[in-house]
């Protein structure tokens, strides 16, 4: 398992577009990926469990790998990080 921390600087934190992108990046790998915010875990492979996590701006999320992706975390957070930067 690997994890990373990243905040969300985007204005309107974590909505549906930046949601669909997730999932379509956690979908390239095989290895289950999940997001980590307050006491939620979200599947980051499906769109209705990120948006049930209400990620706003300012929050602190992990991004978190169970499996041999490791590359996965980092293509996520980059991906956040462009759209949301």
């Amino acid at each position: 398992m690997i994890e990373k921390t990243i905040k969300i600087r985007g204005a309107q934190g974590i909505h549906a577009r930046p949601a669909s992108q997730i999932v379509a990046c956690a979908q390239k790998f095989e290895s289950d990926v999940f997001l980590l915010h307050n006491d939620s875990k979200m599947n980051a492979k499906s769109i209705m469990s990120i948006l049930g996590g209400s990620i706003v701006h300012g929050s602190t999320i992990v991004v978190q790998c169970h499996g041999a992706d490791e590359a996965a975390v980092e293509n996520i957070i980059n991906m956040i990080e462009s759209i949301s930067g």
